[in-house]
């Protein structure tokens, strides 16, 4: 084989090595990506879960300090919301007898034109007074997420 054919050999093996790499990174990029945005779903999902079993506990005002963030606590005064809460459980029956992830989603802008890093998480819980969906809107604050909104409406009993 002549030195300028093995040249041009090595120069096209070595565009198809570096096409391979391109690819490798493009496609190691999108994992990580993916695996990041995985986590934070998880992390949402999971914050949302523990407020919603916190609410079952009952420490309604270290709730107020711990897991509301500021857009909630500039609607709602920590008693109102202690009272709320309490008037919740009473009309709850007790503790969830059962409870469902349905889904969750992430938004950056509310309706209101707020604009961060948002979560929407919606559970079906059935109480001893009936299923309801626990609807639970979180924001990052620093970022830790914390509870922004929160809402139940009757659900259908299947």
């Amino acid at each position: 084989m002549s030195l300028a054919l093995f040249a041009k050999f090595a120069a096209r093996i070595l565009r198809r090595a570096k096409i391979t790499c391109y690819l490798f990174l493009l496609i190691l990029g999108a994992v990580i990506v993916e695996s990041a945005q995985a986590q934070a779903t998880t992390s949402a999902e999971s914050v949302a879960k523990n407020f919603v079993l916190h609410l079952e506990a009952g420490s309604f005002g270290d709730i107020y300090d711990e897991d509301l963030g500021p857009t909630f606590k500039q609607g709602v005064k920590k008693d109102m919301f202690v009272s709320q809460m309490g008037m919740m459980k009473i009309q709850n029956g007790g503790s969830a007898q059962a409870r469902q992830l349905i889904g969750g989603q992430a938004f950056s802008q509310t309706p209101n034109g707020l604009t961060g890093e948002f979560y929407y998480v919606r559970f079906k819980t059935k109480f001893p007074s009936g299923m309801v969906f626990q609807d639970v809107y979180l924001e990052k604050v620093s970022g830790v997420w914390k509870v922004s909104g929160y809402w139940m409406f009757p659900a259908p009993s299947i």
